[in-house]
């Protein structure tokens, strides 16, 4: 008997990324923090919906192209060619703060190829958790495994990268803590090129 895992989902992580400049992030966020927002769908305070051009602010211009050289690692490896994995870029950034009580639910990130999101403020109880979507609601396997397992969790640490296709479902569960999380969440998208 064989059992084939198909159509792998996969998440990139880096750890200890500009960790000398967390501070600085910090305080340029806590500067702009006026122009954020909360909606019923984003339960933290968000510069979603009013500056999403972060990446071109300099305080975050290294982080910027810090993120594009892992994009460029992670499309490589993943298998993609020299031409789309060198052409892929953040082209939209953000920031999140949340606190006690804050989440976000499950979404995705329609109209861009690779999203992400770098940890400035955090603690070990913070959480983001992936989904699949596609597992059937009919019934849920007795015992979750490597086959079975619908969802996927990962701890968010402080100067640490995710990195993930933008149709994987993500979210943040209810915040328990009462300090900060501070984040920034960004899209890459594709440079025309001949693919």
């Amino acid at each position: 008997m064989t059992i084939h895992k198909i159509l792998p989902k996969t998440v990139y992580e880096a750890t200890n990324i500009c960790e000398d400049q967390l501070e600085n992030f910090e305080s340029e966020i806590k500067n702009i923090s006026e122009k954020s927002t909360t909606t019923p769908y984003f339960r933290v305070k968000t510069s979603h919906n009013v500056i999403k051009t972060l990446h071109r602010v300099p305080p975050f211009k290294t982080l910027t192209n810090e993120i594009n050289h892992h994009v460029k690692q992670y499309l490589t490896e993943y298998g993609y060619s020299y031409d789309l994995a060198s052409n892929t870029k953040v082209d939209m950034m953000w920031f999140n703060i949340g606190t006690k009580g804050n989440y976000l639910f499950p979404h995705v990130h329609p109209g861009s190829f690779i999203s992400g999101v770098f940890y400035i403020k955090t603690v070990p109880e913070n959480v983001i958790h992936f989904y699949d979507p596609n597992k059937s609601p009919f019934a849920e396997a007795k015992i979750m495994n490597e086959y079975s397992s619908a969802t996927f969790t990962l701890q968010c640490n402080p100067a640490s990268l995710l990195l993930f296709h933008s149709d994987l479902h993500h979210a943040t569960p209810y915040q328990e803590t009462d300090d900060e999380k501070i984040i920034l969440s960004f899209n890459c998208g594709l440079s025309q090129i001949n693919i």
